[in-house]
């Protein structure tokens, strides 16, 4: 018999089981918002490169609809001013393009309309962009980053129906 609490036959740490062979619980810790009112249906994406969550819109407390642009650092989150941008908005898609390093942000609604326009956040400005052929309006979609292929990857929302279509965007 030995003094092990578990063993699921490696010795790596954070799987449930330790190295010593000790049981693990996880840890996980409540960062209070440290500004940010308590909002739903806004839009997050994490910048890979300088390893902060960037987040957009939402409703304040279920309620008001928000333009704000936020960045999660150093256990904080901190307002990003900016002049101009997107409408006020719920329920929008974003996902960050690693590889210019840009949000991506797409449709979303608000208390009149669902929208079907197409934003990029460089860090510190929004821009509208042009989009030939675009997805019609939609809101409550999946966005994700495509690294392999290097595009942004939109899938289904709810519009009048619930279409299962999938779009994507290269920044071109």
């Amino acid at each position: 018999s030995t003094d092990e609490e578990c063993d699921d036959g490696n010795r790596i740490s954070h799987d449930g089981c330790s190295s010593t062979c000790r049981d693990e619980v996880p840890r996980v810790d409540e960062l209070y918002p440290f500004g940010l009112f308590p909002l739903t249906e806004a839009a997050l994406a994490t910048d890979t490169a300088a390893a902060e969550a960037l987040l957009f819109g939402g409703s304040e407390y279920g309620a008001a609809v928000t333009a704000r642009t936020w960045r999660f650092v150093d256990d904080q989150w901190r307002r990003i001013p900016t002049r101009t941008g997107p409408s006020a908005r719920r329920s929008h898609g974003v996902a960050y393009d690693r590889r210019r390093q840009r949000l991506v942000m797409f449709g979303g609604a608000n208390t009149d309309s669902r929208f079907a326009d197409t934003w990029e956040f460089d860090g510190t400005a929004w821009h509208a962009r042009e989009v030939m052929h675009a997805p019609p309006p939609r809101q409550n979609h999946a966005m994700a980053y495509d690294p392999v292929r290097g595009v942004t990857v939109m899938f289904g929302g709810r519009m009048l129906s619930n279409p299962g279509d999938t779009w994507e965007w290269d920044g071109i």
